[in-house]
């Protein structure tokens, strides 16, 4: 969000010091940054009912744009917070709860979850801020990715503006740089070089963790101030829609269709090419129907699936050229979380042929006027009977086909 002298979404009366203190510019970005050092906030939660708060503070030191040039893409998150000690922290409230999709335990790792009481977290943020000051320097700066949410929670929690002394929003300088209007993180990291990065780029469907997302801006924030200005920042425009329309593609795939909850839907309309895929463990996937089929959206899937335990998900794949491609690229690669994906062909070929020769008979069956013509015979001789005797299965009558001979 940009700086306007009377924003409608939260007051600035009580903390007009900061909020009057907005870094508009790369240029004057660059200028702090040498006597300052930033923090990086992110809210996970509702927007009345903050759940997590991720925090990384860092320093853009002299040594950052040299170290930048021999990292070739794709970079890493680690690799930049190693590099430039990124301090990350995270807090959740007590007593509130990730919904299960938010849930990534073995993925976040840039540092531990503290649990810290609803009354508390205003205190733990403060302290969190004032060793940072102690470690870093005493000018802070507030950084964040579209900072609507965290600059409301500072309207309300007031006492928190004094430990910064000033705020830009990294999201108007990428909009700056690129001339998108409202750029995503993950199209950003992208064209930054942190495509190859599972970590950073994430389905969208998989959500985000405030102490993840708070390591994903500041990788950003860092990139963007070393950046040479002879490499200009580039988010192509067509690159950027195609992957809104994949997703809303995939999001109007997901609510038209039906996913299978314990059991495979049979499809009346041809065979199922289906592969089933587990992690290695044993342990549950952890992913709805709907997020395998975001996931593997690249193979085009028509179906998606998950057993009651969760431990197996099961994709269904327009072809058998497809089924081959996604066993060979899928088997043995890398989940988010680290562990190995194992898929595996729920398809045999000799039932598939076996079923191609019955619907070949049936369409046979179906042109032949001479087999069209004897099943009416046999029907209306079958109308006739019962027209003129009393029907009963259990009698035996005259054969049909004799019958429908007497009718010509």
């Amino acid at each position: 969000m940009r700086w306007e002298r009377t924003p409608s979404k939260f007051k600035t009366g009580h903390w007009r010091e900061l909020w009057d203190s907005n870094i508009p510019d790369l240029d004057t970005l660059k200028c702090q940054a040498r006597s300052a050092a930033f923090v990086t906030i992110d809210i996970h939660g509702t927007r009345n009912c903050p759940i997590e708060f991720g925090l990384t503070c860092f320093q853009i030191r002299s040594e950052a744009q040299t170290t930048l040039d021999k990292i070739e893409a794709p970079r890493t998150l680690a690799d930049i917070a190693a590099t430039n000690r990124f301090q990350t922290r995270c807090f959740r409230v007590e007593g509130k709860e990730l919904s299960s999709r938010h849930r990534e335990k073995s993925f976040f790792e840039f540092c531990d979850t503290q649990v810290v009481p609803a009354d508390k977290i205003e205190e733990a943020l403060a302290l969190s801020l004032e060793s940072s000051k102690a470690a870093a320097t005493p000018n802070l700066i507030l950084v964040g990715f579209g900072m609507a949410e965290v600059m409301k929670y500072i309207s309300q929690h007031s006492g928190l503006a004094q430990h910064f002394s000033f705020w830009v929003d990294a999201q108007e300088l990428v909009t700056d740089m690129t001339k998108v209007a409202t750029p995503g993180v993950a199209d950003t990291l992208i064209a930054l070089g942190f495509g190859g990065d599972k970590k950073a780029v994430i389905p969208v469907d998989l959500g985000r963790r405030a102490g993840n997302h708070s390591v994903r801006v500041a990788a950003i924030l860092l990139s963007i101030a070393t950046r040479s200005q002879d490499m200009p920042l580039k988010i192509t425009q067509p690159a950027y829609q195609a992957r809104r329309k994949k997703y809303l593609r995939m999001q109007k795939l997901i609510n038209q269709q039906p996913t299978w909850q314990s059991r495979r839907r049979k499809r009346r309309n041809g065979p199922q090419f289906v592969a089933d895929v587990v992690l290695s463990g044993g342990e549950p996937l952890n992913l709805s129907a709907a997020s395998l089929l975001n996931l593997f959206s690249e193979y085009s899937p028509l179906d998606a699936g998950t057993s009651k335990s969760g431990k197996i998900g099961w994709i269904s794949l327009p072809s058998s050229e497809t089924l081959v491609n996604f066993i060979q690229q899928v088997n043995g690669t890398e989940a988010l979380d680290g562990r190995v994906w194992t898929a595996v062909a729920d398809y045999d070929p000799r039932v598939f042929e076996a079923y191609a020769e019955k619907i070949m008979e049936e369409k046979k069956e179906k042109h032949n006027p001479q087999l069209t013509e004897k099943k009416l015979r046999e029907r209306e001789a079958q109308k006739v009977y019962k027209e003129t005797f009393d029907w009963d299965e259990t009698l035996v009558g005259p054969n049909p086909e004799e019958l429908a001979g007497l009718l010509i």
